[in-house]
């Protein structure tokens, strides 16, 4: 990621409507390069952080995140006396309110390729999954209450406690051990792809795999119970949440599954049952109520004649979002957020349904995304 620039890192937390900046740490590149990055962050303006750490891009440039805002940039070169104009990084969201941004800096406008986009955006997914758990682990011994399974590295069970105890719990942590041996190694070295997407974030939606060394050396696997977090208030159940709030940072449902560990189809459920209960239409409406600005980040409860109910206040498109698009594009682009099948879209505008599906591979491509999902995460205005 440094390509000779060195690599920085900012650990960041969101308090309702502010974006909290803390710890920040550098290996390679200027002696100061940790104090740029949190200088560029502290004077950085409230849009600026909003669209950097609530975004629904987790691995990007700052100009790809600002697009048409150039304007926003001016920090980078002004903390770096004019070194630098860009950085490209990852933001890796540990879902309990904090993350940690790793990034390298650019001496000139960058972008990151789309075909290692991909890569990054799983790589962040394990750096989330890792911070949250480094922040809720209070002891590394195994009788740590986080510690639900000690396995070795052959995937035998030497203990199993909580939920980990059935035997379709065990045999899901056996086959996730054996999966992360197989691409430790020779694989990590040849194919260093193939190994990431055999490495899930999580096993079953909620266990990290960690590596415990005992006093003679011995190497034991050990599952840590990291579900992403809490109990929700909209009614949800856990697992139908964590698949939202995944769709609504613009993660397709494939991609959720190897953040959680599920299978595709256990996403698609949730996803399902979560449209069912929120009483939406399609992903892209699921994904907008989701997005990091978007409306389910505002609910707040209200007691009222003794009944519990949840109000927010609605999320707009962001219209400058829009720009690159033609008028046709936009119309059908709201449209398409707004849930609407092609076929009622086509019938709105008088033309063929073939018309808009090429309006609409072609403001995906102009917007770079490639599913109603991310298009409507990527569209919800950001807190001003």
């Amino acid at each position: 990621l440094g390509e000779g620039e060195g690599v920085a890192a900012i650990a960041f937390r969101g308090r309702g409507d502010r974006i909290e900046i803390h710890a920040g740490a550098s290996a390679g590149g200027l002696p100061q390069l940790a104090q740029v990055a949190a200088e560029t962050n502290h004077v950085a303006s409230t849009r600026a952080l909003e669209l950097v750490y609530r975004s629904e891009l987790v691995a990007a440039s700052l100009s790809e995140v600002f697009g048409a805002d150039s304007a926003l940039l001016a920090p980078v070169a002004l903390t770096s006396g004019g070194r630098y104009r860009d950085t490209v990084g990852i933001v890796a969201h540990a879902n309990i309110g904090a993350g940690v941004a790793i990034s390298s800096p650019r001496r000139e406008i960058a972008t990151m390729a789309r075909s290692v986009r991909p890569l990054w955006a799983r790589a962040a997914l394990h750096a989330g999954a890792g911070m949250r758990l480094r922040l809720a682990i209070e002891d590394a011994s195994l009788d740590a209450q986080s510690v639900e399974a000690v396995l070795d590295a052959n995937a035998h069970v030497h203990d199993a406690r909580g939920r980990a105890k059935p035997a379709s719990a065990r045999d899901a942590l056996r086959a996730a051990v054996a999966t992360s041996e197989r691409a430790r190694g020779r694989m990590r070295r040849e194919s260093p792809e193939a190994a990431l997407a055999l490495w899930e974030a999580l096993v079953s939606g909620r266990w990290s795999l960690v590596d415990h060394f005992d006093r003679d050396g011995r190497r034991f696997v050990v599952a840590h119970r990291n579900e992403p977090g809490n109990v929700d208030p909209r009614g949800l159940a856990r697992r139908e949440r964590q698949a939202a709030e995944h769709l609504g940072r613009g993660f397709a449902p494939k991609q959720i599954a190897y953040a959680l560990g599920l299978a595709p189809a256990t996403v698609s459920n949730a996803l399902a049952r979560a449209r069912a209960k929120l009483g939406v239409r399609s992903l892209a409406e699921l994904a907008a109520l989701f997005a990091p600005s978007g409306l389910c980040v505002r609910f707040a409860e209200l007691e009222l004649g003794g009944e519990t109910l949840a109000f927010a206040s609605a999320a707009l498109i962001d219209e400058s979002r829009l720009a690159p698009l033609t008028a046709a594009e936009r119309e059908v682009a709201l449209a398409l957020v707004r849930g609407a099948t092609n076929r009622e879209i086509a019938s709105e505008r008088g033309c063929s349904e073939r018309t808009i599906a090429n309006q609409a591979q072609s403001l995906y491509r102009k917007l770079g995304v490639s599913s109603r999902s991310e298009l409507a995460a990527k569209l919800q205005r950001a807190p001003s």
